[in-house]
């Protein structure tokens, strides 16, 4: 992931990987005035900021299977990965 001064250059949604199945600009972490930081939380209030845009969002399901199949960390589809695996944060 590319990162400048600690801030990702591009919104969330446009890090996916690109899908004839999946359109990721529908994703609730696409809207603007997201901030793409807050899937990648250190404390406890932007980890119930993520979960919470996720909770509404029509693509959950499958940004939990991408987080999950590509070993990503931070909140994805409302759930919190480390390298792909689930945590109790």
């Amino acid at each position: 992931m590319s990162r400048t001064a600690g801030s990702l250059l591009l919104p969330l949604a446009t890090m996916l990987a690109p899908s004839t199945d999946v359109d990721w600009a529908q994703a609730h972490c696409a809207r603007p005035g997201e901030d793409a930081e807050q899937w990648h939380p250190v404390g406890k209030q932007k980890w119930d900021h993520a979960r919470q845009v996720c909770a509404g969002c029509p693509l959950a399901l499958e940004c939990q299977a991408f987080g999950r199949d590509t070993h990503q960390w931070g909140v994805w589809g409302g759930r919190n990965l480390e390298n792909g695996k689930p945590t109790a944060k």
